[in-house]
C-alpha cells in the first residue's frame, strides 16, 4: 500500500513540474572572438535565451575565467526581484542601463562594456537557471595589440640578421627563417622544391635564455620582441630571401617581413629569371658590397645591359625600402 502510495505521488509531482515548468533555452550566444586594442570604446557581449512557460526563479550570471582567475562571477540579474548588479573586475566596466531587448524576462541579458583594456582577454560563460532548468554557454574573446613597429633588417658587417617587433599584445609567436632559391630548371613546376628553408624559431614559450633573443614586456603591458641570426654569406650562391613572420595567438593578426639578399651579381639573362620566379611585395633588397663583376664585363654590351638591370633592380626595392 505504502509503495503504491509513494508512485502514485512521484507520478504527480512529475506531472505538476511538466505543466508548470516551461523551458529555457540559450539560442544565441555573441562574444567577439578577437577585438583590436583602441578599436572601439565598448562593446556588447550577448546572452540571448528562450522562455517558454511558466518558467520561475530565472536568473542570469556571468562569469569571466583568464590565467589569474577563474569563473569569477561579473554580474547578476534576477528578472523578478531585483535590477542588475556587476560585480568583480568589471564593477567599473559595465553599463548596467543597457537593454536588450523589451521583454521583461530578457531586457538586463546582455553586457555593454566601457572602457575596454586589454585585461578583458579571457572566457567569458553565460549562465541562465529557473528552479526546473538551466542552460550554459562560454567563448573566448582576446584583446589584441598590433605591433606599432616590425622590421627586419641584416647587418652585412657582421653577416647577422636581425627581426624586432615593438608593442605587441599578448605574448606574440615569432617565426625568422631562411629561403634558398635552387634555381634548377627541373624543378621550376614545383615550387615546394625549387625552396629549402631553415627555420629559426622563436614561440611563445621562449624563456629568456637565447643570446641571440630578447622577449620583454615593459610598462605599458606590451611586448617588445627582438630575434637575430647569424649566416654563413659564403655558403650563400644563390638569391635568398630572409623572412621573419609575426602572430598574435587566438587572432588572426599575422604580419611578414622580407629581405632580398643577393650575394653577387648575375648575369642579366638570369636577373630576369629571378624577377620572373618572385613575388617581390614587402621585400627589402641588397646585394652586398663586395660583389663581383660578371665574367663577360668586357663585352660593352652586356655590361650596359647588366647595369641598366641592375641599377632598375635596385632603384625599384628601394623605393619599397622607403614605403615600407
Amino acid at each position: 500500500m505504502g509503495t503504491n502510495l509513494y508512485k502514485m505521488l512521484a507520478a504527480f509531482l512529475l506531472i505538476l513540474i511538466t505543466t508548470v515548468s516551461g523551458e529555457l533555452k540559450i539560442v544565441n550566444f555573441k562574444v567577439p572572438s578577437t577585438i583590436e586594442f583602441g578599436y572601439s570604446d565598448d562593446l556588447i557581449l550577448d546572452c540571448d535565451y528562450y522562455v517558454k512557460g511558466k518558467e520561475s526563479g530565472l536568473e542570469v550570471k556571468w562569469f569571466f575565467t583568464n590565467g589569474e582567475v577563474s569563473n569569477e562571477q561579473i554580474y547578476q540579474w534576477i528578472p523578478e526581484k531585483s535590477k542588475p548588479a556587476a560585480m568583480g573586475f568589471l564593477r567599473t566596466h559595465l553599463d548596467l542601463g543597457y537593454t536588450a531587448s523589451t521583454d521583461p524576462k530578457t531586457m538586463y541579458r546582455a553586457l555593454k562594456i566601457r572602457n575596454i583594456t586589454k585585461d578583458l582577454t579571457g572566457n567569458y560563460t553565460c549562465k541562465v537557471t529557473s528552479f526546473f532548468s538551466e542552460d550554459t554557454s562560454t567563448k573566448p574573446m582576446t584583446i589584441y595589440e598590433p605591433a606599432k613597429d616590425f622590421e627586419l633588417i641584416n647587418l652585412e658587417e657582421s653577416n647577422t640578421v636581425l627581426c624586432s617587433a615593438y608593442g605587441v599584445y599578448p605574448k606574440p609567436v615569432m617565426n625568422l627563417y631562411i629561403l634558398n632559391s635552387t634555381d634548377s630548371s627541373e624543378n621550376q613546376d614545383n615550387s615546394n622544391e625549387t625552396q629549402s628553408s631553415q627555420m629559426l624559431d622563436l614561440n611563445a614559450d621562449y624563456d629568456g635564455d637565447e643570446e641571440d633573443a630578447s622577449f620583454e614586456k615593459d610598462e605599458n603591458d606590451v611586448y617588445n620582441v627582438t630575434f637575430s641570426k647569424t649566416y654563413d654569406a659564403e655558403s650563400m650562391n644563390d638569391l635568398t630571401t630572409f623572412v621573419c613572420d609575426l602572430s598574435i595567438p587566438g587572432t588572426t593578426y599575422k604580419k611578414t617581413r622580407k629581405y632580398l639578399y643577393l650575394p653577387g651579381f648575375p648575369t642579366t639573362t638570369t636577373i630576369d629569371e629571378y624577377l620572373s620566379e618572385y613575388d617581390f611585395d614587402n621585400y627589402y633588397y641588397e646585394t652586398p658590397t663586395n660583389a663581383t663583376e660578371p665574367e663577360n664585363s668586357s663585352t660593352s654590351v652586356a655590361s650596359c645591359s647588366l647595369l641598366v638591370s641592375t641599377m632598375g633592380f635596385i632603384a625599384h626595392y628601394y623605393k619599397n625600402y622607403l614605403q615600407s
